[in-house]
């Protein structure tokens, strides 16, 4: 990864270069490149802010349950059933100084995050 971005960059270098050196050599008038504006972000600190204050002045209402009826009722028993697999993990196989590890809804967890 950190070699493309080495190369990305050299060659947006080699061809800057080419832009103006070439219509110098070809007698035409030297242009300088045209870089684009940055992105704008998706979120502002402002229109957080305006979100924030747009959800600060409405009452809470609470997101509907979405868990399935068979999943609310699960006992203490029939959740510790439930298991973890490691190697069916989101990069499991890039062996990383980490995991992440999912907890499955029903038991005590009743509410679906989404």
């Amino acid at each position: 990864m950190f070699r493309v971005t080495l190369f990305t960059v050299g060659l947006r270098a080699v061809l800057a270069i080419a832009m103006v050196g070439g219509s110098a050599c070809f007698g035409g008038e030297a242009v300088a490149p045209v870089t684009p504006p940055p992105p704008k972000p998706a979120v502002s600190f402002q229109s957080l802010r305006e979100r924030a204050r747009t959800l600060a002045s409405r009452d809470y209402r609470p997101e509907p349950n979405k868990l399935p009826e068979a999943l609310k009722k699960l006992g203490y028993d029939d959740y510790q059933v439930i298991r973890y697999l490691p190697e069916e993990g989101p990069w499991h196989k890039e062996q990383l100084d980490f995991t992440l590890q999912f907890y499955h809804p029903g038991y005590l967890s009743t509410r679906t995050p989404c």
